[in-house]
């Protein structure tokens, strides 16, 4: 059987000092620096090795991992290096996930139409309805502490409110229903980046005039599933469909 490791690897390379979201998923963690880079890589076993991914980190320092076979997050305590893990409702299959300021974990329910509100403290879910059908991909945090999740089944993205735990308000994505809005990431000005993988586009959305702008990418069957935001408001993206790295300036 194929193992699963968490692994947290120190790479060598420039370390930017920029103010910036960690994770490029605006995960609301501003990235530190090690004084020196050692490359020391340790790893350990997921204890549910069912398709875990995205790693996030939280205020307090530690992991959570979104185990999307397994119906799970789990959550790496950083100091004891110990595992804890949260059963989800049934047929959630988390996607994404992030963790607020307060060390809420919020996750996308692609499997049930959902975004979920896990309190560790408490160990306490509930949910946001996004819908049947809806599919909800990514999740990604704004300066003002709002949440933006893309719903890749329906073609739109949301606005959420942390704090009174509603959605605020609904956008159709330029090329609607079908185009599958996947990616999300939000620059310092508030805007909002999100992808339409299946027409290789990627839509800016003004949160001041709600309107978009559509960029259409230069490759065909780009797929894009993850992106970012850098501290010179660039915006990246890797192609898992075509294998090129590509950006927006």
């Amino acid at each position: 059987m194929k193992k699963t490791v968490l692994m947290l690897a120190a790479c060598a390379g420039p370390v930017f000092t920029a103010p910036a979201f960690a994770g490029g998923s605006n995960y609301g963690i501003v990235p530190g620096a090690l004084p020196q880079v050692q490359g020391k890589v340790t790893e350990w076993p997921v204890p549910t090795p069912k398709f875990a991914r995205d790693p996030a980190p939280g205020p307090d320092g530690n992991l959570y991992i979104a185990v999307m076979s397994g119906n799970r997050i789990a959550r790496f305590d950083t100091k004891t290096k110990t595992f804890k893990e949260w059963d989800l409702p049934d047929g959630a299959r988390p996607h994404g996930l992030l963790v607020d300021s307060d060390g809420i974990v919020w996750y996308t329910g692609n499997g049930n139409g959902t975004i979920g509100r896990l309190d560790p403290a408490t160990g306490q879910i509930t949910h946001l309805d996004t819908g049947s059908g809806s599919r909800p991909r990514r999740v990604a945090t704004a300066p003002d502490g709002m949440l933006w999740v893309t719903l890749y089944g329906n073609g739109k993205l949301i606005k959420v409110d942390p704090q009174a735990r509603r959605i605020v308000k609904e956008y159709a994505m330029p090329h609607g229903r079908g185009a599958g809005p996947y990616a999300v990431t939000v620059d310092s000005a508030g805007r909002v980046w999100a992808n339409e993988i299946d027409t290789d586009t990627v839509a800016i959305l003004d949160p001041k005039t709600e309107a978009f702008r559509v960029i259409a990418l230069p490759s065909k069957n780009t797929g894009i599933r993850k992106a970012i935001v850098d501290a010179q408001g660039r915006f990246w993206y890797m192609g898992s469909h075509n294998g090129k790295l590509g950006v927006i300036e």
